[in-house]
């Protein structure tokens, strides 16, 4: 057998219910020339019984007292010896051949660091709820990560040597929902970032696991992370914590439509779109600016065209005429 390419690193705990067909599903892949680390975060289900029923000895099982995700991850990573990194869920399942078409992407494209694809949502049942779409190029991730994270965590393929290299590892800071979130903003100034279009994880969306996360910690670690991104692509731009949430519910999350928005809908496009023109001309001459540009536009007039119309909005169509001046 080949000398492993890929160690694919995945964390469990309390995982029986899908742990099974998730290992299968990387064991099972296209390209052979793979190792899993397996870290069993103090299980105290079926975990260890079913990971001790394989046989294939590309499986590495590491079992430890339960020390939380971030903490295995690291111990995942400080183990994961090949020259690239992947990551995978215990509940979600990789197509055949995703690893193989993400590490020829990489071989081609030696620049980017850090590659993920779209994912289809599937139910507890495994019932199709769709397919998401991720930023395909690094400009797109980049604007992107400035109030969000720009990959599926679980389908991201890291070079080893990005990670070492540049001493990056997960922050036990973020814990709180929010460690992809960071360490993808961290890899991004080293390297550049992508995005496969096709889907190649089936991503399972289920209530029956309780995370334990803290959700105005979550919040309080995101916004920690958009502001210190956006302060690192752009500079001193004058933008709050409370205001990046905001931008975020309406730019992110999909939620423009809260009446408790409606208000403020008009100081939020405008504020958007000082965020757009400053990224914009950060990457003066750059391909794909143009498609940002008319994609953001788009979205701040759909949001002025929503009812009820209120007053403040003349100085945000002065803005989308000068971002089309200049």
């Amino acid at each position: 057998m080949p000398e492993p390419i890929v160690s694919v690193v995945m964390p469990v705990y309390n995982g029986e219910a899908y742990l099974r067909s998730a290992v299968e599903s990387i064991l099972s892949q296209t390209i052979v020339d793979l190792e899993l680390v397996v870290i069993n975060d103090g299980s105290a289900d079926r975990t260890g019984e079913i990971l001790a029923g394989f046989s294939d000895d590309r499986l590495i099982i590491i079992n430890q007292e339960h020390r939380g995700l971030v903490a295995s991850l690291n111990h995942g990573l400080a183990i994961a010896k090949r020259k690239y990194i992947a990551r995978m869920d215990g509940d979600d399942i990789a197509l055949p051949a995703r690893l193989e078409k993400q590490v020829a992407f990489l071989e081609m494209h030696p620049q980017v660091g850090i590659l993920g694809t779209a994912c289809r949502l599937i139910d507890a049942a495994g019932r199709n709820l769709g397919v998401v779409q991720w930023p395909a190029d690094d400009l797109q991730i980049r604007w992107v990560s400035l109030l969000g994270t720009p990959f599926a965590h679980p389908t991201v393929v890291m070079r080893r040597e990005t990670l070492k290299d540049n001493g990056l590892t997960y922050d036990d800071a973020f814990a709180e929902g929010v460690e992809d979130y960071d360490l993808w903003t961290r890899v991004l100034r080293y390297a550049s970032g992508a995005n496969l279009a096709e889907p190649l994880l089936l991503y399972r969306r289920h209530s029956g696991v309780s995370t334990g996360r803290n959700e105005g910690a979550e919040l309080r670690n995101h916004m920690a992370v958009a502001l210190r991104t956006i302060e690192e692509q752009l500079g001193d731009f004058p933008v709050t914590a409370d205001e990046a949430a905001r931008l975020r519910r309406v730019f992110i999350r999909g939620t423009g439509s809260d009446p408790t928005l409606n208000g403020q809908r008009a100081d939020l496009a405008d504020l958007h779109l000082r965020i757009l023109g400053a990224f914009l001309r950060k990457h003066e001459g750059e391909w794909g600016t143009r498609q940002i540009r008319l994609r953001e536009s788009l979205r701040v007039l759909r949001l002025v065209m929503r009812s009820p119309f209120k007053k403040g909005w003349l100085p945000v169509f002065r803005r989308l005429a000068d971002l089309y001046a200049t």
